[in-house]
């Protein structure tokens, strides 16, 4: 966290602590638990930190909390998501500025960040208030097919989950709401029906891919 620049380097055991309390916002450390709940009900195949996660999805709100937004818009969000998927065929940093102001005047935060040790984390969405909704993506993996699909199934949560639910998104999840964020950015990335066709041919050639890829 230090190195990361979450918290300031401390020089003792009470300044450490101090500085986890202004980073968590609580009054005694074990509130941790209460507070993010949702880091310490989840379970996963990985071995993991409840506490690494918890301050992993805390920086989220966080760096969430000092970004503008326009008030939610289901329907704009909806009808920018051509525009979002169109920056994957560009580098990040042609397409990180953009994408977070597109996402701002939707009524998405989105923020990036590596993850820690034992926080085996792909994504994360929580409505911060019933007008603003937090998509936070970690960089785990880092690979631009790992990253959009994150980013997609995050918005698939934002737009078929309720405001009162909190997702943490792990490899090995398939419960229903999982499979629904996962089936969502399956269609806006590769539609199923140019799939289909696709596939149909027989031919799974480089050539042939990079023909699709660029039709769709």
């Amino acid at each position: 966290m230090c190195e990361f620049g979450w918290i300031p380097k401390a020089f003792s055991v009470e300044e450490k602590i101090t500085n986890l309390l202004r980073f968590f916002g609580v009054d005694r450390l074990n509130a941790v638990r209460q507070v993010h709940e949702v880091a310490f009900r989840k379970s996963t195949k990985h071995a993991i930190s409840h506490e690494a996660i918890a301050a992993w999805l805390r920086q989220g709100e966080i760096e969430a909390g000092q970004i503008n937004t326009k008030d939610f818009d289901r329907k704009k969000l909806i009808e920018a998501l051509p525009s979002i998927r169109s920056f994957s065929k560009k580098h990040p940093q042609e397409y990180r500025k953009d994408l977070q102001t597109i996402l701002s005047e939707c009524g998405v935060a989105l923020v990036i960040n590596p993850t820690l040790p034992k926080a085996p984390i792909n994504g994360a969405t929580k409505w911060l208030t019933p007008t603003k909704a937090l998509v936070h993506l970690s960089l785990r993996n880092a690979f631009a097919d790992i990253f959009w699909f994150s980013m997609f199934h995050e918005l698939g949560h934002i737009l078929k989950g309720g405001k009162k639910v909190s997702y943490v998104d792990y490899d090995n999840e398939k419960n229903q709401d999982e499979i629904d964020a996962d089936e969502f950015a399956q269609e806006v990335l590769i539609p199923f029906k140019d799939y289909k066709v696709f596939t149909e041919t027989g031919d799974f050639s480089l050539k042939a891919v990079q023909s699709f890829a660029d039709l769709i």
